[in-house]
């Protein structure tokens, strides 16, 4: 069970990473210091090339790393290709996961899930934090535990127009019949 769940860590991956990237395919890349500057520094591993790092920021006047409007544009762009940006907010005991639910159709409904399972196998204390999942399409809010997730109880909270909690029933479920 732990070696699948591995998968999803790929192999630069820290358990004490407290934010992530997800890809597209499942890949979970961990975050050393912020998002974007995980992609700055690795441009390649997000479809990316120092170009267009570049001509973002030139584009918004913005030094390269500023948490500005270039940062909210290749952050942005990035879950319209299918990313998920994960980090753990330790006052609160919670993780926030966005993504953008136009582009679930490019995203197998296994992988959140999968990653909310491997949080639980890391620890089993993660089993019971708060969890927000953001769709930055439509801002709907899906908030509740991770154990709710997992169960499929957790409620919407903001936008009820369904999308995000139809996909995460369906992708938690899932995800614990392949785990």
């Amino acid at each position: 069970m732990i070696e699948e769940a591995n998968y999803f860590l790929g192999e630069d991956s820290s358990p004490i990473s407290k934010a992530y990237w997800i890809s597209p395919t499942g890949k979970v890349i961990p975050v050393d210091q912020t998002h974007v500057l995980q992609v700055i520094e690795h441009p390649d591993k997000f479809g990316m090339d120092w170009n267009d790092i570049e001509s973002v920021h030139e584009k918004y006047n913005e030094p390269i790393g500023m948490e500005g409007s270039a940062r909210e544009e290749i952050v942005t762009d990035l879950m319209r290709n299918g990313w998920i940006r994960v980090r753990y907010e330790p006052r609160f005991f919670s993780w926030t996961i966005q993504l953008n639910s136009t582009s679930i159709q490019k995203i197998p409904k296994f992988i959140i899930g999968s990653f909310l399972a491997m949080l639980i196998i890391e620890n089993p204390k993660n089993k019971y934090s708060g969890l927000r999942i953001l769709d930055t399409s439509n801002n709907e809010l899906y908030v509740g535990d991770i154990d709710d997730a997992i169960n499929g109880d957790a409620p919407i909270v903001e936008n009820a127009s369904g999308s995000v909690s139809t996909y995460i029933n369906a992708c938690t479920y899932e995800s614990l019949w392949k785990i």
